[in-house]
């Protein structure tokens, strides 16, 4: 059976470009993120953003359709703000890594 909530999200039209926000501590590996993804034609860095709460401000700003982010930061776990990304920007999709 499919998730009700998955299927009810928006589907990018074709040849959108698809926003990101990466929320990655490292600084080289937020650069090399950055770098390959944004040199894709159909995928865009808004913000690359250093701590959980960068990241929150971020994602309220700019409500990307992806956030590509490291699971253990400087400020905490990711999982532990997965209800307050969702609230914040509900369609965005996440991607831990």
């Amino acid at each position: 059976m499919a998730n009700a909530s998955l299927d009810a999200e928006p589907t990018p039209a074709k040849g959108a470009v698809c926003r990101l926000v990466v929320i990655e501590d490292h600084a080289m590996v937020a650069a090399a993120l950055s770098a390959l993804l944004g040199a894709e034609r159909d995928l865009s860095v808004a913000e690359i953003a250093g701590t959980i709460a960068e990241g929150l401000r971020a994602v309220a700003c700019h409500r990307p359709d992806v956030v590509v982010t490291d699971l253990v930061l400087g400020d905490g776990v990711i999982t532990d703000h997965l209800v307050e990304l969702r609230r914040i920007s509900p369609v965005t999709r996440i991607l831990m890594i």
